[in-house]
């Protein structure tokens, strides 16, 4: 999951950001970076406008953003791919029933003829 760099650092350090302009000194005492880089466009940014994922990986606002939206564009994908195999499956099972329909004609059938062969 991306979170704001604020809601990681929280939730994983358990450091609350400080509101509005931060010294270097806050940085420095709670062992982070105050500049980082995006690991898919390489930009560097001030930490507070990172997006981090819960591994860790740093994105800029404008990759994480693009991320979300692949992985949106993808689940989807990945919808419409299980609902066409849902379907898929429909068709092969109503395929099923009526063959299974047609082949027990064909044996009634082929037993009147035995019957019939049998009674001459």
């Amino acid at each position: 999951m991306m979170r704001t760099a604020e809601t990681y650092i929280f939730e994983e350090m358990g450091v609350e950001m400080p509101k509005g302009e931060i010294k270097g000194s806050w940085f420095a005492e709670n062992a982070l970076p105050m500049v980082v880089s995006c690991t898919c466009c390489g930009m560097t940014m001030a930490l507070p406008s990172a997006m981090i994922e819960d591994d860790g990986t740093i994105y800029c606002p404008s990759c994480a953003n693009g991320m979300e939206e692949s992985a949106w564009e993808e689940e989807i994908a990945e919808n419409f791919r299980e609902d066409a195999r849902q379907e898929r499956l429909a068709e092969i099972y109503t395929r099923v029933d009526e063959l299974q329909a047609e082949l027990t004609k064909l044996y009634d059938e082929a037993f009147e003829i035995e019957t019939a062969i049998m009674g001459k």
